[in-house]
């Protein structure tokens, strides 16, 4: 059996709505405390590689988690969260363009194949989310560490229950239904000594650490 633990980045600019919408945003200085915290925390795991997205916000992360369990991580661009479309770069949060192109977005998710500009649609986050599950089942290691993102992390969480015949109107449901704290841990389970081998959802968003 394979565990993989999956750790939402810190409080970030953009989540604070500081800083634009762009993939570079850094943590916050309540980000960085909050991976100090959840870093002490995966202390205790039984960690055998850590791997973390290329976002600012996911290094920062996995540089607190690193720093605390003594070992390098992997940097892999694949990991990163949903791809905006560019014209939003640099708008805040609140932003009214930014805002209506979310709005129109939210609003054509479940509409096939659509796509507002040069975004990732839900067909390119489930291919994602399924070869994200697919490197992972791949690895050696039996116990890994994973800096992520929140939206990802909910797609990789439907690819989980729903497997490759994850429609747009389900991915839709998880993005609603499932929150996502900062730093929180989400736990899967690979059991590849099973026919067919299969995936568990142990844990979605633990943030205990967070008080």
């Amino acid at each position: 059996m394979k565990t993989i633990y999956f750790v939402r980045h810190g409080e970030s600019e953009a989540n604070t709505g500081v800083a634009g919408m762009e993939t570079n945003a850094v943590l916050t200085a309540e980000g960085k405390r909050q991976a100090e915290e959840v870093a002490k925390r995966c202390k205790n795991l039984p960690v055998d590689i850590i791997l973390a997205s290329a976002m600012n916000r996911a290094q920062g992360t996995a540089e607190a988690i690193s720093k605390q369990l003594g070992m390098d991580f992997e940097t892999h661009t694949f990991l990163a969260e949903r791809r905006r479309p560019t014209v939003q770069f640099g708008k805040l949060k609140d932003d009214p363009e930014a805002m209506e192109i979310d709005k129109v977005i939210n609003e054509n998710f479940t509409v096939p194949g659509w796509r507002h500009s040069d975004e990732e649609n839900f067909d390119d986050l489930k291919e994602r989310g399924l070869k994200i599950l697919k490197f992972l089942e791949a690895r050696p290691e039996k116990n890994i560490l994973v800096i992520a993102h929140g939206r990802m992390l909910k797609i990789i969480a439907a690819c989980v229950v729903m497997g490759e015949g994850l429609t747009p109107h389900e991915a839709h449901r998880f993005n609603l239904a499932l929150a996502a704290r900062n730093t929180g841990i989400t736990v899967f389970n690979y059991r590849d000594e099973r026919e067919p081998p299969s995936w568990k959802m142990i844990t979605w968003n633990d943030h205990a650490h967070l008080g």
